[in-house]
């Protein structure tokens, strides 16, 4: 297969993927307790906290100098 192909199936499976997943009858309550705790935006609270995650793992695990 060539590249462009491989990518075109690619991108097929991956959004056939994506309307079966939403459109499922299947319910998380996760989901449901996230925004009901958080509001709306629970997803901007979860990028800060994995985001200050981050910078604490690089904090800690740098060089320490002399």
């Amino acid at each position: 297969m060539e590249v462009p192909v491989a990518l075109a199936m690619a991108k097929l499976a991956l959004t056939y993927s994506l309307v079966s997943f939403t459109e499922s009858a299947v319910t998380f309550p996760v989901f449901g307790k996230f925004t009901a705790t958080f509001g709306e935006s629970w997803d901007l609270y979860l990028v800060s906290l994995l985001a200050g995650g981050l910078a604490a793992l690089l904090l800690f695990r740098r060089p320490l100098l002399g």
